[in-house]
Parts: structure tokens; sequence; C-alpha cells
């Protein structure tokens, strides 16, 4: 049985009288348990000393707030409980002491009173005015006190409206903040969350926890007697430069704060935010506020001049009061001429140089230095002409060999080395080493080798980097491109002929079986669905109904068709269940389409080839037909007559290095593909084949579902095609490499 002087829930000890038999911890836990105000607050023990409680209307870092009733009064107040977990702390007692007594000095409509201050079973608490409404951090965040354009309420008399509404309620804030200085009270913690909306649009200041009591000396002005050594406590977007420093404060520092309220009543945002307290407090002390009419350029240029007055760094360059502060606002709403004047620009130098000294010593330095940075300026230009001239000359020179490259049935790839392509990306080559390693990466294309070489070029450059550093010596990377001729013949890495090369799925199974020992590097991340689709009149809502229609594919070796094949197949049809199989492939590296169109790439010709199957089933030449998924919807497809059957995901190109490739090479240009990730190496990406978003770790076992597709259901497919119909085996043309 657990002791009386146990906590009823967790066994710590407790007063024989705490309350409710519970520890502040487990007080304060049951307490915030349950939104709906259950637990603490339930009919039985809602009672605190004198007090109903309510719901919890907030809470932070020292403090919790309660609705109750004072039930000798019948009263509504505010009930303040200090946090559990600071109940224990000396600090959070004198905070606490020093906020009702504070409150207690003042007597004034916007200030919240504090009606009561006590301690009940150990608790200490104070009661206060409950203010109904809201506080002016939700004001400004649902834009009802804020000039930052919400929704379509963005009029010149709404405008108007709300800038009045602000400047209204700020006179009226600082006014009450003038007469707690009046009374030797600095509040040290203004912002938002501590001014109080009531329901009649009234605001209320409140919260005096970090606020500090003063008293004049004798013979000392105002501005200094209200001076008091500071620290850092309070909330940073809002704190002055000098409370940020943890220096002496004074009045000023609660003006620097209700221009920062002002500031983000008219922006939005406090002029200072940071992703951490640190940063923030940094920006505060060192940085200058943009000026509000930047933020949002329909802010009155008065209000701009008002607000910025309030955040001068220098405490004497703000408002003399808070009074001086509100007559500047109220003289705005009499369309009166303000006191405050903007900074002129030899005032705004010399701040600046206050400010940045090294920075102003080093422009004296650059000033001195004119002369030399025309020169390397012009050297520069200088050096951008001679890389214009070497890529015109390689342009023209490379142009050439793409033209007999195209054209020589004989030839079968450009090769293009290392300092050509640092050229094509305005690199100066560097001079050859004796421990330079020279590597080839090759790649098979159908067409525009010039486009091609630009493409792979900057991302070539950046992999040399890198594998240099993980190598720890020169590593050079030419580039070879093949043209696509369907011979049937070995890929180049599988001869030894290139170090790495990216093959398609098909490809790399067909180059694994050439070759057991060829290393696996990476694969492409390219999320693509291929579909398979009807025409919409047809009726066909599943693959087994499609048996006896006339089915198209784009070219024998696409992967999208290869795949298709396999679903198809899977679903238990073979070739000789359709009334016609045909392959509608035009392919670019035929080099009479390369002569007439020698802007079509690679990309394009596989977009022709599918575009042509969907083009020939909607003109009902055709009934069934696979394509990749972008393709079926560009156009918006679906709205013309075609439906989606099945879908199915297309297995990615992957990258390999030829056999006997030393495992220090192979890794290191492992390790860079992977390394591609940041934005401008995703666009290069991007550029070389669509929506490649970079490349991922594979196993040679990731192709096994692949390989049981080729000589199962593709093989059954294709074997059994209706007599006289174009499907060609797998083993008959060298699979297209994407």
């Amino acid at each position: 049985m657990i002791s009386p002087k146990q906590c009823a829930r967790c066994g710590k000890e407790i007063s024989p009288d705490a309350l409710w038999g519970l520890c502040h911890k487990c007080l304060f836990d049951e307490a915030t348990a349950l939104p709906s105000g259950e637990g603490i607050l339930s009919a039985k023990n809602r009672q605190f000393g004198d007090y109903d409680l309510g719901a919890q209307l907030g809470r932070g870092g020292m403090g919790v707030v309660y609705e109750a009733v004072q039930v000798s009064l019948r009263r509504p107040v505010a009930l303040k409980m200090i946090l559990d977990s600071e109940a224990g702390s000396p600090l959070a007692h004198r905070r606490f002491r020093v906020e009702a007594e504070a409150a207690a000095k003042l007597d004034y409509p916007n200030i919240v009173p504090i009606y009561e201050v006590g301690e009940h079973e150990g608790q200490s608490f104070l009661s206060m005015k409950l203010i109904a409404g809201n506080t002016l951090r939700e004001k400004i965040a649902s834009g009802d006190l804020c000039l930052k354009p919400k929704g379509n309420a963005n009029s010149r008399t709404d405008l108007r409206h709300r800038t009045v509404a602000i400047v209204r309620l700020m006179a009226t804030i600082a006014r009450a903040v003038d007469h707690a200085h009046e009374k030797n009270v600095l509040h040290r913690d203004l912002k938002p969350s501590n001014i109080l909306i009531d329901r009649e649009g009234q605001p209320h200041l409140t919260d005096f926890g970090l606020a500090k009591m003063l008293e004049f000396d004798i013979g000392k002005t105002p501005a200094v007697a209200l001076t008091i050594s500071g620290t850092t406590l309070g909330t940073p977007s809002y704190m002055s430069p000098e409370q940020a420093a943890g220096q002496r404060l004074s009045a000023a520092s609660d003006i620097y704060s209700l221009g920062a309220i002002l500031y983000e009543m008219l922006t939005g945002d406090p002029p200072f935010k940071a992703a951490t307290v640190l940063e923030t407090l940094r920006l505060v002390a060192d940085q200058q506020p943009r000026r509000p009419s930047v933020e949002n350029p329909r802010i009155d240029r008065d209000l701009d001049t008002i607000c910025l007055k309030c955040l001068e760094k220098n405490p004497a360059a703000r408002y003399t009061s808070a009074l001086a502060l509100a007559e500047d606002l109220e003289r705005w709403l009499r369309q009166e001429p303000i006191r405050a004047r903007p900074a002129g620009v030899p005032l705004r130098i010399g701040r600046w140089v206050k400010r940045n000294r090294p920075a102003a010593a080093l422009i004296v330095s650059l000033f001195f230095g004119f002369a030399m940075a025309l020169e390397l300026l012009h050297l520069a230009h200088q050096k951008q002409k001679r890389l214009e001239l070497i890529r015109a000359n390689n342009t023209q020179i490379f142009n050439e060999e793409i033209e007999n490259l195209w054209r020589d049935t004989n030839r079968t790839y450009i090769h293009i080395h290392s300092s050509r392509l640092a050229q094509l990306v305005d690199a100066d080559p560097r001079p050859p080493s004796p421990d330079d390693v020279r590597l080839t990466f090759a790649a098979v294309i159908d067409a525009d080798p010039w486009g091609q070489a630009t493409k792979y070029a900057p991302l070539l450059t950046i992999i040399e980097e890198r594998m240099k550093k993980l190598c720890g010596r020169p590593v050079l990377i030419d580039l070879r491109l093949y043209k696509f001729n369907g011979d049937g013949g070995q890929a180049p890495v599988t001869l030894g002929e290139v170090d790495f090369q990216r093959l398609g799925a098909l490809r790399y199974i067909q180059a694994r079986k050439t070759e057991p020992d060829l290393q696996l590097i990476a694969c492409e991340v390219l999320p693509k669905d291929g579909v398979i689709f009807v025409r919409k009149e047809l009726g066909i809502t599943n693959l087994t109904q499609v048996a006896g229609r006339r089915l198209a594919f784009a070219h024998t070796n696409s992967t999208v068709s290869f795949l298709a094949k396999a679903r198809i197949g899977r679903a238990g049809l073979r070739g000789h269940d359709f009334s016609m199989v045909s392959n509608l492939g035009l392919h670019a590296w035929n080099a009479d389409l390369v002569v007439r169109n020698k802007a079509r790439t690679d990309s394009e010709s596989d977009v022709y080839n599918h575009r042509e199957v969907l083009r020939q089933v909607q003109a009902n030449l055709f009934d069934v037909g696979p394509a990749p998924r972008r393709y079926f919807e560009m156009n918006k497809n679906r709205g013309k007559g075609l439906v989606e059957l099945e879908s199915f995901p297309v297995i990615a190109d992957a990258v390999v290095a030829k056999t006997g490739t030393p495992a220090e090479m192979a890794d290191a240009f492992r390790q860079s593909l992977l390394s591609l990730s940041n934005k401008r190496e995703r666009q290069l990406l991007g550029r070389l084949k669509h929506d490649l978003r970079g490349f991922a770790q594979v196993n040679d076992r990731d192709y096994d579902d692949l390989r049981s597709m080729l000589t199962n259901e593709v093989r059954l497919f294709e074997a059994s095609a209706p007599h006289g119909e174009s499907i060609h085996s797998q083993n008959s043309q060298v699979p297209r490499d994407r």
C-alpha cells in the first residue's frame, strides 16, 4: 500500500497536505493531460483554494494560466501558477513575485490588473482580470492586425482601415508602457503574445514576469534613473541590442520592443528572425533592419520612419519616451507631420562604418587596388574570349567528325578526350601527367552526338574531381559515344574497349551472359512506369479480354515493349492469341533519317516511336499497345478515347565496369555516381535523361525477375506470333539502351 506521504501516481515523497495527494509534477501532468479540461479539472477536484478552475488558457516558460472563478466573489479571473518544472526554483518564485509586485504598482486601463497573490498548499499563484478575446499574436497571424496581404482584401480602403487600426492600437500600447515607465517599471519582455485584445478591440498589457522595478536616484534624469544591469532574458526577435548583449537597460529597451512589434504588424514578420536563438541575437546586435516598405511597398513612408526610429541600434537615437512614440503615432492618425525624420545618407554611412570597421578598411584598400581589379577583369575577359574561340573551333571539328560518323557505315563510335570535354564546360584542359589514370566511359546513342557530349561533359568533369580525391591521384575520363546500329554485337565494355558503360537492363543481362565477371556499378534512379492501353470504345477492362485484337509495339527492342510482352504473357496470352502483332519502330539511327533531321535526339526518336503507337491505336489501325506513362498522359490521351488496362514499372538502366577493372577505380567511380545529389547536379542529370534523379546501389540478383521473363513469358509470346507478323525474339537484335 502506498504511504500517505508518497505521491499517489509516482510514489515520490510529498507533504501530508499535498493537493489531491499528488506531487507538483503529477499535478501538472494531470492538469494538462486532456484538452477538454478533464483530469484535474473533473467535477470532484477542480477546486484550488477559493478558485474553481476551468480550461487552460495558455502556458509559457515559467507559468500556466487557467480560466477560473473566484468563488467568494463570484468573479471570473485568470489564475496563473508556476509550472511544476519551475516549482522548486528560487528564480521562478522571484520572477513570480516581481510580476505581481510590478503589476500591482500599475493602475492603467490598458494594463491587466492583479487581484490577488498567494500560495495554496505549496503552490504559488496570482489571479488577474480575465480578458475575453485573443492575443495580438493571433490577430497578426489572422491578418486582422497585419498589413501583409491576405486573400482578396488588398483594396486601398481595406489597407487604410487596417493601417489605422494598427497605429491606433500601437499608440494605446505605447501610452500603457509609458505609464509603467513613470512608475519605474521596465517590462523587458514586450511581444505580441503578451498583449491581449478584448472583444471591443482594446489592447491590454500583461505578463510582467521579467519586469524590473526601479527607483529614481536623486539628481539624475529619468533616462539615467531607469538604467539597470540587464541580462539576455526576453524573446530574441523583440529584444533590444543592449538587452541581447546583457548590457545596462533603460526605457529605450522597451521602446525598441514596441518598434519590433510595429514592424511585425506592418510586414508580417519581426525585424530579425533566424533558425537559432544565437543567430537571431547576432542579427539583433549587428544588422540593420530592412525598411518595412521594402518588405511591403504599400506601407506609408512616415510609418516606415517611426518604426525604424524605434529600432535604432543606439538607445539615445530612439524616441526619448514611449509617450513621444505614442504622440508621433497620433500625429500620423491626425494626418499631421511627424517629429521623427529618416536618417540622411551621411548618417547612414557613418553608422555603417562604426558597425563594420574591418569592412570599411577593406573598402579603402579596394579603392587603392581598383586599377589592379580592372586589369584582372581585362584578363578574365581575354580568357573568356580565348575559351569561346576554342569552343568554336572544337564545335567545327566535332561537327565534321559527327557527319563522318553517321555517313560512314564502318565507323561505330566517336571518341572525345577529357581535355575536349573540359573545353565544353569552359575549363582549361590540364596538362597531361605520367601519374594520370585515364579511363573511358561509353554510351550507346541514336543521334545528336554533340548534344550528348555537352550533357555528359559537366558530369564527367565532376566525377573526375571526386575520383581524384578518393584515389589520391589525377583521373581523366574520356567519353566514347557508340551509334546504335542494331547488329546484335557485343557491348564494348564486354570486349574490353572501354572501362565503364551505361547499359539498358536487357542489354546488361545479355552482356552478363557473354562476360560473367562484368562488374555492376550502379543503376539509375528513374521513376518510370509503362502502360498497356486500349481504345475506350472497345469496352475492355482487363488484359484477358484483348485476345483476338490487333496489338502494336513501338519497336521490339524497347524495354517498355519487352515488359509489356511479359505482362501480357503472365495474363496467359501468347502471340498467336492476337489477330495481328506488329512493331512500328522508326529508328533514328537510320542514316537517311539522320541526314534529313540532324536535330533528332535519342529521346526524341523514342518519343516518336511510342507516339506512333498511340496515334495508330487512336486511328483504329490497332486496338492495343504499350507506351511509357508520361507519353500516354501527354496531350491528355485519356481524353482522346484511350483507357489504361495495366501499368508496370520500367527497369532502370545500369552502369557497369569491364572485367578486371581495379577495385579501387570501380569503387571510386561508384561513390562518385552515388554522390551526385545537389541541386546543380540533379539539373545536369535531368538534362542527360528526363526525370533522372541520380544513381543507386544495385545487385545482380535485382535482375533475376527480368531474366525469368526472357526465359519464359517473352520467349513463349514471341515464339507463337501470328504467321508473317514482325515479332522478333529477344536475341535477334541488341536491346535499346534505355
